[in-house]
């Protein structure tokens, strides 16, 4: 067990004398996050996996929900926008339908009278 970096890390080293040719895994543990590293020898580096854990993990959560939140309300923003769009489009066409029909009267009265 090894201190990294002057902070409370715990480091594991694994399976690296009893089988050399395996992966190896690292792990450090620190108050909000869980930061694995595993070597990978088949492409000679180390990969990171950070989970977090405690108080961190629930505020990753809660900008989770507030992000899936957000997203709903500007989806349901563009939907009334192209409601609201659509149900103007439906006016005019009934206004110059109306107009439409007023002048086809307005020409047959006329034409009617003389």
């Amino acid at each position: 067990m090894f201190i990294c970096c002057g902070k409370k890390q715990k480091i594991e080293i694994a399976n690296l004398r009893s089988q050399p040719l395996q992966n190896v895994k690292m792990q450090l543990q620190e108050v909000s996050i869980d930061a694995k590293f595993e070597f990978h020898l088949e492409k000679f580096q180390w990969k990171l996996m950070r989970e977090a854990i405690g108080e961190e993990l629930v505020r990753q959560q809660q900008k989770e929900k507030e992000r899936l939140k957000l997203e709903q309300q500007q989806k349901l923003q563009k939907e009334d926008e192209e409601l609201q769009r659509l149900q103007s489009q439906i006016e005019q066409q009934t206004f110059v339908q109306k107009e439409k029909k007023q002048l086809h009267d307005q020409l047959i009265d006329f034409c009617s009278q003389n």
